[in-house]
């Protein structure tokens, strides 16, 4: 990272906070159709299911299943983490182990006799008992649960991911059909999971996959032979700026979002890029959709990938790469968007060298309009990125200075 980037203010504005116990509860509940879902303390009912409401019930971040230590400390050992944060969850994962979070209040479900439960469709999928853990994450547009699938022993069986309405449920069901056709091609740098499971249960779609990766680094040359072989599962198309096809594709988009003073910005700066580069030829693939550091780990010498429900196309060839150094930048780092997207503009001839673009710089707006554009087309405003009134105008206007005329 350039010292111009390290010097500029870190991202301004509140973070998301977290969708709250009663969202909680709703989730759990969908999970135990016509169950009580109460707070309280863990019981002894041994049909009853209880989460510890990690750190408070108020505002729960993790479910952390109290009955099997095994398990209890293997979900909080999982967190990771430095500093104050290794120091607190070192802490947890005593008290997980010692049997201390028991005292914590609990999400407590007494099921109906006989009714449905996730958790019996699990084990019947995965053929041995389970046990559940869920995280909490920060509010999101598309938010939906993720649940840890857990063996006695404290290892992990599996995850589930649950659709819970019609918009996530078609998520949940893109991303099965995703894997399941990743999973009939031969890859050499990534490993990506393995569908277990793909039910319509209860009014809900759930996704069991394997899980993928382990321990260790992700290096950056991991990460760019992953993000080429990526772009390679699908024919690469070179169609130039003004012409049909994933250009036209891309500006009926824009025309067609609601009004509003970003859907302006990248409306006007397609008409920049169609005055200044009409007919530059742009390499078009496929990508994963979120291509970020949360998303993956090493697996031996490959880099392992999960979280498929974005992966489309066709988008400018390169894009995974871009996306990761933005996330890395501003999610992993605290670089403000605007300096980040700058640092991207340095970058990007040595980033998309593998790709060989015409024009490496026009490249990066584009992927930058279509990630602005997946945000307003969700309503996701929760993140430091999706807050596109901090950055989105003088970054666009920035990389389409000149082209006009014909600049660049």
């Amino acid at each position: 990272m350039s010292s111009s980037a390290a010097r500029h203010p870190t991202t301004a504005g509140p973070r998301a906070g977290r969708p709250g116990l009663e969202y909680v509860r709703g989730v759990v509940g969908s999970m135990y159709p016509g169950a009580s879902v109460t707070v309280g303390r863990r019981p002894r009912h041994a049909d009853a299911r209880a989460w510890a409401l990690v750190p408070r019930a108020a505002d729960p971040r993790l479910l952390v299943p109290t009955r099997n230590r095994a398990a209890a400390g293997a979900v909080v050992s999982g967190l990771g983490g430095g500093g104050a944060r290794g120091v607190a969850v070192s802490l947890l994962g005593r008290a997980a182990r010692s049997g201390l979070l028991g005292l914590l209040p609990h999400l407590v479900v007494a099921p109906r006799p006989g009714a449905p439960a996730l958790d019996t469709l699990l084990e019947e999928v995965l053929g041995r008992p389970v046990t559940l853990a869920m995280g909490v994450g920060r509010v999101r547009a598309l938010q939906k649960p993720v649940l840890r699938v857990l063996g006695d022993d404290g290892s992990t069986l599996a995850f589930a991911k649950v659709g819970v309405d019609a918009t996530t449920r078609a998520l949940v069901d893109h991303e099965a059909a995703v894997l399941r056709r990743l999973g009939r091609v031969e890859l050499h740098h990534l490993v990506v999971p393995t569908v277990l499971a793909h039910e319509a249960w209860e009014g809900l779609s759930v996704l069991v996959q394997s899980p993928v990766g382990g321990r260790g680094t992700v290096t950056p040359s991991m990460v760019s032979a992953a993000a080429l072989e990526l772009s390679g599962l699908d024919d690469t198309v070179l169609s130039p700026v003004g012409a049909q096809g994933p250009w036209s594709d891309l500006v009926d988009r824009v025309r067609r979002l609601p009004a509003s003073r970003p859907g302006q910005v990248l409306d006007r700066t397609l008409s920049l890029v169609a005055a200044g580069a009409h007919g530059t030829p742009v390499p078009w693939a496929s990508w994963h959709g979120d291509f970020a550091p949360w998303n993956m780990a090493p697996a031996d010498d490959r880099l392992a990938v999960w979280d498929w429900e974005g992966h489309a196309g066709p988008v400018p060839a390169g894009s995974d790469l871009l996306h990761h150094r933005l996330q890395e930048l501003v999610v992993v780092r605290g670089v403000h968007p605007r300096a980040a997207v700058a640092e991207l503009e340095r970058e990007a001839d040595g980033l998309l060298a593998p790709w060989s673009p015409a024009d490496p710089v026009l490249v990066l707006a584009l992927y930058l309009v279509g990630l602005a554009l997946g945000y307003l087309e969700t309503g996701d405003h929760q993140t430091r990125l999706s807050r596109l009134e901090e950055w989105l105008e003088p970054s666009l206007a920035g990389l389409t200075a000149g082209r006009r005329s014909g600049g660049r």
